[in-house]
């Protein structure tokens, strides 16, 4: 299997590419620039391009960004608008340097407003993203929980923006078992049929990563907190189940818990992850 996670890179790449390594990680997920701001990424293309290198000979085999937190393509503030798609942009182009595997981010929140009017506009923002940035670049549409109005809690809901989306095949899809259990989505019961309908819905196919996390927050609660493996609402068996599913056996898990020491994904949920594996 595949096992990855977020870590950061305040520290500099070196010290990720090693938290990494001794984590035994084929995939790691990071943040390009300060994910609380709008202040551009500083990586250049030589840095890029050497943090590529030094994952590839770590035997990290996958590189994600994880969009910043202010991104809302549904917003009416241009502004707003206007440094969400600068920022996807950037992040496109500087994955792409390095040879990564997309960029996941949230699509943003309606505020309250009607989904069906603002889908219009999400859709010609995705669109206008591709088109401004590297061909060779992975946009990662992720669920939601639905908090604060959030978009794409609901399968259909991200199948109504994908289909109206030009360019499909630089777009994929990131599933994280806490958001959708937060939205709806009970892996408890049988993961199984979440795949199928997923599949149905959008396609198994553009399914790029899973976020493999548990949840501090309780079904339909529409609440993301992220739990340590087990230690949530969702429990051991539920991950047995999930990590004996033909379906990801191919494609990166990766974790974005607290840790068992409150500084992030750690050692000890992944020997979890690989336990319940077995």
């Amino acid at each position: 299997m595949i096992f990855g996670a977020h870590i950061k890179i305040s520290k500099g790449f070196d010290e990720a590419i090693l938290q990494a390594k001794k984590m035994g990680l084929s995939a790691i997920q990071i943040f390009a620039s300060a994910p609380q701001n709008w202040n551009p990424s500083h990586i250049t293309n030589e840095q890029a391009e050497n943090f590529a290198k030094k994952c590839q000979e770590a035997g990290i085999k996958y590189i994600f960004f994880h969009g910043i937190y202010l991104i809302n393509l549904a917003s009416e503030n241009k502004f707003l608008l206007e440094n969400s798609k600068k920022s996807l942009i950037s992040y496109l182009n500087i994955n792409a340097k390095m040879k990564g595997n997309g960029v996941i981010f949230h699509l943003g929140s309606t505020k309250g407003q009607d989904f069906a009017k603002l889908k219009p506009q999400i859709i010609k923002c995705l669109d206008e993203i591709l088109a401004k940035s590297d061909s060779h670049s992975t946009l990662i549409l992720e669920t939601s929980a639905g908090s604060g109005n959030n978009i794409g809690d609901t399968f259909l809901e991200l199948a109504g923006i994908y289909k109206g989306i030009k360019n499909k095949v630089r777009i994929g899809f990131c599933l994280d078992t806490a958001h959708t259990f937060a939205s709806g989505y009970d892996w408890r019961k049988n993961p199984v049929n979440i795949l199928k309908e997923f599949d149905k819905i959008i396609g198994l196919a553009k399914l790029v990563c899973l976020h493999i996390n548990d949840s501090k927050s309780g079904l339909f609660s529409h609440v993301d907190r992220h739990e340590n493996v087990g230690h949530g609402k969702l429990g051991d068996e539920t991950f047995r189940k999930i990590l004996h599913l033909p379906q990801i056996q191919k494609i990166p898990l990766i974790l974005e818990v607290p840790g068992f020491d409150n500084k992030g994904p750690d050692l000890e949920n992944i020997k979890k992850l690989k336990e319940l594996a077995h």
